[in-house]
């Protein structure tokens, strides 16, 4: 079966905020602004290109355990009509959604919590809360070092809430 992978990642946040001043309430001032990034990757194993994609969708409630992903030993997942292991050894792009059912208060952190944690990217556990998202993408860069003692990341839900929180994780990279 032939492969062909691609992306397009945009991410955009847009702001606008008039203050006056307190002690001269004719002075304003306005910051209008946006913060635009976009990747655009090719397929293939060179800069700028993919050639593996790993999605995977998590229900989390406040008793939930710790989901493990092993980016170089493997990931299962299944595809159209076939299922595989996804392998990576380099990663370009990680993007990590939490959406809620029925969570209040209620966050899913991730990190790099063994020995084996992908150290090369972060030490500490990042918290992303319903409606939040957590993107990190090199661009046109060669992405990021995995290897058997420096592959893995977790997901586990922050307890400070009772219900539900669906949590997303997009993997792109190269094999």
């Amino acid at each position: 079966m032939a492969t062909n992978t691609t992306s397009s990642s945009v991410i955009a946040t847009q702001w606008s905020k008039a203050e006056t001043d307190s002690i001269q309430p004719a002075n304003q001032v306005v910051d209008n602004g946006q913060l635009t990034n976009f990747s655009n990757y090719a397929s293939g194993t060179g800069v700028g290109e993919i050639d593996t994609i790993y999605h995977d969708i998590q229900v989390f409630t406040s008793s939930s355990t710790l989901k493990r992903y092993y980016l170089f030993s493997g990931l299962d997942q299944g595809i159209l009509d076939s299922t595989g292991t996804v392998k990576f050894s380099r990663i370009k792009s990680l993007t990590i959604k939490a959406t809620t059912n029925t969570a209040k208060n209620m966050g899913v952190q991730f990190g790099n919590s063994s020995s084996s944690g992908w150290s090369n990217f972060q030490a500490d556990a990042i918290g992303v809360r319903p409606s939040g998202m957590f993107h990190w993408g090199v661009g046109i860069g060669t992405g990021i070092a995995v290897t058997s003692d420096n592959q893995e990341i977790a997901l586990q839900p922050l307890t400070v809430g009772t219900g539900t929180l669906v949590a997303e994780i997009l993997i792109m990279g190269v094999a």
